[in-house]
C-alpha cells in the first residue's frame, strides 16, 4: 500500500512538473531578435542577418544574446545583445571590435616594435566573441574613441625570442606603456619571454597557443586614465 501511494505521488510530481514546464514555453520572451537586429541596424546604417543563439538556454529572463552577420565583414560572427535592468532594456555589441580591426592591429604593432623590434604580435580578437565592446548610449565610436575605453577591451600578447634579454623587463614596459600613454591607447597585454626558438617560431599572428613553457611572462591592464592599472610577473 505504502509503495502505491508513493508511486502516486511521484506520479503526480511529475506531471505537475510537465505542465509547469508547457506553461513556461509557452510564455512570451521579453525580448525579439528583430529589435535586436533593428538596434544594429539603427546604430551602424547598415543590415545584420541573424545567425543563432549563442547558446541553448536563450532567451532568459533577464536578456537574449545572439550572433548576428553582415556582409561587409564575411565569415564573421557578430555579437549582440539586450539586457533587461530595471525595467529598462540596454543593448551592446562588439561591432566596432571588428570595424577598427585592423587599424588596432596596426597601431599596436607599431608601439610594440619600436619598443621589442625583434618581437612577434599575436592579436586576441576571437577572445571578443561574446565580449562587448560597444553599448546602446555609444553611438558608433571614432577609432580615437575606441582606442581610450576600457568597454572597449582590447588585448594581444607579444611573443619574445630566447636570444631576447629579459633582465630589462621592467624598463621595456614602462617604455611601453608611456607609449600607450602618448597614443591615449587603453589595452591590456601579455609579454612572453619564451624558452627556445621553437616556440617563437610557432608564436602564430591568430589562433591557439600554448603559453606553457616561457622565462618570463608579465600581464599588463591600462587604465582609462593611460595609468597600469594591473601588473604580474612570473
Amino acid at each position: 500500500m505504502k509503495k502505491k501511494l508513493l508511486s502516486l505521488a511521484l506520479i503526480f510530481i511529475m506531471l505537475v512538473g510537465a505542465m509547469y514546464t508547457l506553461a513556461g514555453c509557452g510564455k512570451k520572451s521579453n525580448f525579439s531578435v528583430d529589435e535586436i537586429l533593428q538596434y544594429m541596424s539603427d546604430k551602424y546604417g547598415e543590415d545584420f542577418t541573424y545567425v543563432e543563439p549563442i547558446d541553448i538556454n536563450q532567451p532568459t529572463a533577464s536578456s537574449l544574446a545572439i550572433f548576428v552577420e553582415n556582409e561587409n565583414y564575411p565569415n564573421k560572427r557578430i555579437f549582440a545583445k539586450c539586457i533587461l535592468e530595471n525595467g529598462e532594456k540596454r543593448f551592446c555589441d562588439n561591432f566596432i571590435t571588428y570595424i577598427y580591426e585592423d587599424d588596432t592591429r596596426e597601431i599596436l604593432t607599431k608601439l610594440s616594435k619600436s619598443v621589442y623590434p625583434d618581437a612577434q604580435i599575436r592579436y586576441s580578437l576571437g577572445n571578443y566573441n561574446t565580449s562587448p565592446s560597444s553599448y546602446s548610449n555609444d553611438g558608433k565610436l571614432t577609432f580615437e574613441k575606441y582606442l581610450s575605453r576600457t568597454n572597449s577591451s582590447i588585448s594581444y600578447v607579444i611573443g619574445l625570442p630566447s636570444s631576447h634579454d629579459d633582465t630589462i623587463y621592467k624598463e621595456e614596459v614602462e617604455k611601453l606603456c608611456e607609449l600607450f600613454k602618448e597614443n591615449k591607447v587603453v589595452c591590456s597585454v601579455t609579454i612572453v619571454y619564451l624558452k627556445d626558438d621553437s616556440q617563437f617560431e610557432k608564436f602564430i599572428t591568430d589562433g591557439e597557443y600554448d603559453y606553457n613553457g616561457y622565462k618570463l611572462r608579465g600581464d599588463i591592464s591600462v587604465n582609462q586614465n593611460f595609468d597600469i592599472e594591473f601588473e604580474e610577473w612570473r
